[in-house]
């Protein structure tokens, strides 16, 4: 593995346990309260199906590795747009009075999110644009399909030889 491609699968496990922690803290609070009250779509296939894609990335292929940058560039842009408009929104029919206490009640929760959004987003681009973490999905891929010829490989060499039950015992 060359330089390049440690830093990429650095880059790509690092992501993949950001995105493991936030998903799986959602899918905790889902569950928290109680198996009956679950919305199972909702709160626990959707929100895992982003960290499963991730997991499955590691194979490499290159389908899926556009397919999770777009995801990820998507979902967080929609997200950081929905919650730009709620704020300013709610800055437009307040006084200054009101939206200095309404930055500081929802200031810090507000930032955590953004912060996750932009992170979603940025993780999509490295995963697109980021030389060393193509170079780690490439090694991945190519190490996949060269286990799976060297297996054949190994299962043609089995069966081309002869084998001890077939043998002809030499009359002599």
């Amino acid at each position: 593995m060359t330089p390049r491609e440690r830093r990429g699968a650095w880059v790509y496990w690092t992501l993949v346990v950001l995105i493991a922690l936030d998903k799986l803290s959602g899918v905790g609070l889902a569950l928290s309260d109680g198996l009956g009250q679950v919305n199972w779509w909702r709160g626990v296939i959707l929100p895992l199906c982003p960290l499963l894609g991730m997991i499955f990335l590691r194979d490499g292929d290159r389908w899926l590795r556009w397919l999770m940058g777009v995801v990820l560039i998507a979902a967080g842009g929609l997200k950081l747009f929905a919650v730009g408009r709620v704020m300013f929104k709610l800055a437009e029919v307040g006084t200054p009075e009101s939206n200095d206490l309404l930055l500081r009640v929802f200031g810090l929760p507000v930032g955590v999110l953004v912060a996750k959004e932009v992170l979603y987003m940025l993780a999509g681009v490295a995963i697109l644009a980021l030389p060393s973490l193509r170079a780690y999905f490439e090694y991945r891929r190519v190490g996949r399909h060269m286990r799976a010829l060297a297996d054949m490989m190994v299962v043609r060499a089995i069966a081309a030889e002869p084998s001890e039950t077939t043998e002809e015992e030499p009359e002599g």
